[in-house]
């Protein structure tokens, strides 16, 4: 068998992967997303130009969560973007449901790619495992998913929960998230072990975590909704103290 043909083969097999990819009923979601009462049907499935159009579309493929203004405006810049994040959140401003949503979106319109979602503590898991599966079962309820040992694999992409404090083995992450992870130093090690070239990594806390220039990111604060330089932001954490830099949120 020549290189040429081999080449052909295995495109037309990665072709008709990406034409029938993920396990859904279409036509039940919008029904569902428009408040309309219908009975669930089971095994359609979402076809090449509705996969296009919500990987280029995040927000309207979440649209059944009711984002709020901050949160969709986090979303489209995660999944958009090739600059890493780092955002300080108040309580209850949905860091949990925002970091499930574009953890999801990533594993399903980017296929073969790995998201590692890191929380503070090993019993932080099993909440944060609650969380990605009601958001499955409210977006994607038809989706065929595999969950094992602290995974997710949906659409040969994996999602991937650890604990911080637990010790690090490099997963080749496309995409990583610490939800409420706050020391510095703990995070630029995890860092250092985990991103390869291409990875983009977003935090998500209720204070502020500034970290080295060495790990270039764009700065946020949920009552600002907008980025500001890494100067700005330590100039500001030292103006009004690191623990009040969210407080006015709270």
């Amino acid at each position: 068998m020549t290189p040429d043909l081999i080449c052909a083969i295995v495109g037309i097999i990665l072709w008709l992967g990406l034409r029938w990819i993920v396990k859904i009923d279409w036509d039940e979601y919008n029904k569902v997303n428009s408040g309309q009462e219908t009975k669930v049907r089971k095994g359609t499935k979402m076809n090449n130009s509705q996969f296009t159009y919500f990987a280029k579309n995040p927000i309207e493929f979440l649209a059944k969560l009711n984002l709020r203004t901050h949160q969709i405006k986090s979303v489209s810049y995660i999944q958009e973007s090739d600059l890493n994040t780092v955002n300080a959140w108040c309580r209850r401003s949905g860091k949990d449901t925002l970091i499930a949503a574009c953890a999801l979106h990533s594993a399903i319109f980017k296929p073969y790619s790995t998201v590692v979602i890191y929380v503070p503590a090993a019993y932080h898991i099993s909440y944060f495992e609650n969380t990605l599966r009601e958001l499955i079962h409210k977006l994607i309820p038809d989706a065929d998913i595999i969950k094992k040992s602290h995974t997710f694999r949906i659409n040969n992409s994996k999602i991937i929960i650890k604990s911080i404090q637990s010790r690090i083995e490099s997963s080749n992450p496309d995409i990583i998230f610490f939800n409420e992870c706050t020391d510095e130093k703990i995070i630029e090690r995890t860092l250092d072990l985990e991103r390869v070239s291409n990875t983009t990594f977003h935090i998500f806390a209720t204070g502020s975590i500034i970290l080295d220039k060495i790990y270039p990111a764009k700065y946020t604060k949920v009552t600002w909704r907008d980025f500001m330089p890494i100067e700005e932001a330590m100039v500001l954490r030292n103006q009004i103290g690191k623990d009040y830099f969210s407080k006015d949120m709270e």
